[in-house]
């Protein structure tokens, strides 16, 4: 396979890539290469790491203050070890600013990191500095789990379902699209700028444990998500239900875009989509954040909502 970064795409690099570390991967780790997060063995637990990163011309929004690009870097990061079943425990930066940034840019955007770090009951370890024209943030994050959680192994029969709503970040990018900003939406404000990862999925897995066959985090879209999980078990997804949020519904009606564009391909939402067995659906009725969206069938791997295929579109960092 040739050719360029942007004719392949990324899942096509990370495919190559894993292809190339997947004999060193350890043996014992559920989580497979090319997973939100990796994993070795400690003992009866696992330790999680992720490293998650964005070039900051193509990921800060006029809107967001430095500190706002910190804490959303964090979450990002450890949005991963929370899909994957893991409780964050620290987490680490690189940076690469320009020289000529004023020194409270990155006093700032560390001050956002430990914000997210302290808001989300981990510690913020440091890291290193770097000069670069071309501007960027990384953020490493390492957690622990007894119950680490693949990407593979829905079943057909199994239930779908996921933590939070959808639509705000998707109404930011509409309205970012158009030269405004989303100053009078408080909840699509607060989405772009301080989002948090869902901890409380953490307690979920203790009490459902391996009735939990499947989960992975939304930060590529939600549709981009579901096609991972279809494709790490070859299963069909039958998308029965996308949760909005209200004021998601409420831009889209003001504005005449369709809710579910907003809410199928926004991505930065860093939910969970996390696949069940049938039996832990009394377990999971009456909780008001999480919501059933589907089924798993035979056949696929494919996402399909009301009889038809739905689009595989998501954020790509080759093709954005």
């Amino acid at each position: 396979m040739r050719g360029s970064l942007r004719d392949l795409g990324e899942r096509k690099v990370v495919a190559r890539l894993s292809a190339i570390y997947s004999a060193e991967y350890p043996a014992d780790c559920p989580i497979e290469p090319g997973d939100d997060a990796g994993c070795v063995r400690l003992g009866d637990s696992y330790l999680l790491l992720n490293v998650d990163g964005y070039s900051i011309a193509s990921s800060k929004l006029p809107w967001m203050s430095w500190g706002d690009l910190g804490w959303k870097s964090v979450v990002a990061a450890i949005s991963d070890l929370v899909a994957k079943g893991a409780r964050p425990l620290a987490a680490a930066s690189s940076l690469g600013l320009n020289p000529e940034r004023p020194l409270q840019v990155v006093e700032d955007m560390v001050r956002g990191m430990v914000e997210a770090c302290s808001s989300h009951n981990l510690a913020y370890l440091g890291g290193d500095l770097n000069s670069g024209r071309e501007e960027w943030v990384d953020v490493a994050a390492v957690g622990i789990t007894s119950t680490p959680l693949p990407r593979g192994g829905a079943k057909p029969g199994d239930l779908i379902y996921t933590t939070g709503t959808y639509g705000l970040t998707g109404a930011a990018f509409h309205i970012y699209s158009s030269g405004s900003r989303p100053d009078e939406w408080k909840s699509i404000y607060k989405a772009t700028t301080r989002p948090e990862a869902p901890l409380e999925f953490l307690d979920l897995v203790k009490r459902l444990g391996p009735l939990i066959h499947a989960a992975a985090d939304v930060s590529d879209g939600l549709a981009e998500t579901l096609y991972l999980l279809a494709e790490a078990s070859n299963i069909s997804i039958e998308l029965s239900s996308v949760p909005l949020h209200p004021e998601a519904e409420e831009y889209a009606s003001a504005s005449g875009a369709d809710p579910e564009e907003l809410a199928l391909y926004g991505g930065e939402e860093y939910n969970v989509v996390f696949i069940v067995d049938p039996s832990a659906a009394e377990e999971l009725e009456g909780l008001g954040w999480v919501h059933r969206i589907g089924a798993v069938r035979r056949g696929g791997p494919a996402v399909v909502r009301n009889g038809r295929v739905v689009e595989r579109r998501g954020w790509d960092q080759f093709t954005f």
